[in-house]
């Protein structure tokens, strides 16, 4: 960021219930070229209008497809991006909708042989595309089913000293994914993504541009952690 810019941020937690109205009123500070300021609120309640240069939020759920929304209808000078906003969180909020980029750790159109046979089976039995969380359900319980055939056991205690000698799964994804030893977080790839052109997709799900993976292939999978130092998480 540079010394010009402000940088403004959405928590949930900063605030209670609120009208549907005026969320935020009266409200003024003094900032300074290259401070951070975050002020929180659900729901997307308009809180960067006029003064921020960019909107990141960490709003989940449906408070996050309520800000996109929000953010559409009152058409904010701001940019956004975003730390949590899971496809089908993205699809809801639709395409007249959805702007600026996010993270998710899987997508339907990763071309390796893995995503493409389990989206092929989703769509076959449900009838529709399946969005990250499937994903994610999904490869728990395949990761779950190979420590346990690996160590012939399913011993809490076994399985988690298994996992902390970081064997590698596959998550469906170009590299291979591992629980890091001493916080016990999946360190894998993820992408970013944000909206297709109009007129350049067909089908509702369809509307969102992914990334290539992150890291790049030549780089650690760790690089998008916090080191050991940073981190409060000690296992």
């Amino acid at each position: 960021m540079d010394s010009t810019n402000s940088f403004f941020g959405i928590t949930p937690e900063a605030f209670g219930a609120i009208g549907a109205l005026a969320a935020v009123d009266k409200l003024s500070f003094d900032l300074a070229a290259g401070e951070i300021l975050g002020i929180g609120g659900p729901n997307g309640p308009g809180e960067d209008d006029r003064f921020a240069d960019l909107v990141a939020t960490n709003l989940g759920g449906n408070q996050g497809t309520n800000f996109v929304r929000e953010d559409a209808e009152l058409g904010l000078p701001c940019k956004v991006a975003g730390f949590n906003l899971n496809t089908a969180d993205a699809w809801a909020a639709g395409p007249g909708n959805l702007s600026g980029i996010w993270p998710t750790v899987w997508h339907q159109d990763i071309g390796t042989p893995g995503t493409k046979a389990f989206v092929a089976a989703f769509r076959k039995k449900y009838g529709k595309t399946p969005e990250n969380h499937a994903w994610i359900e999904y490869v728990s319980l395949k990761v779950l089913a190979q420590a346990m055939n690996e160590i012939k056991s399913t011993d809490n205690d076994k399985l988690i000293a298994h996992l902390e000698k970081q064997p590698q799964f596959d998550l469906l994804k170009p590299r291979k994914g591992y629980f890091r030893s001493w916080d016990h977080q999946m360190q894998q790839e993820a992408y970013t993504f944000t909206v297709k052109a109009p007129g350049t997709y067909k089908e509702a799900w369809d509307f969102l541009a992914f990334s290539a993976p992150i890291p790049r292939a030549d780089q650690p999978l760790e690089l998008l952690a916090p080191t050991r130092a940073q981190s409060e998480c000690k296992m």
